[in-house]
């Protein structure tokens, strides 16, 4: 744990060349850095599902009535009760 500590503190403070080799490898600087850049496109994910979301609620329920409307219409026009009797 004492390591993980002192990892993290100098690629803060930064000086060691080694270090910061092993940093470009991995692909980050600190494992907060990391994490801090999923939990962002986490969030920004769970934002652009929730704004889908949104927009399926609004348009959903009206091709839904639409279809409903039609199919009472069809239903209740005079073809399709000559085809029943």
């Amino acid at each position: 744990m004492v390591i993980l500590v002192l990892q993290e503190t100098k690629a803060y403070i930064g000086g060691d060349e080694k270090f910061e080799e092993i940093q470009k490898l991995r692909g980050f600087k600190s494992y907060r850095e990391l994490y801090t850049k999923k939990i962002t496109e986490q969030e920004n994910l769970g934002e652009m599902l929730r704004n889908t979301q949104k927009d399926v609620k609004v348009y959903i329920p009206t091709s839904t009535y639409t279809f409903i409307y039609i199919f009472i219409h069809i239903l209740y026009t005079e073809n399709f009760i000559s085809l029943i009797y």
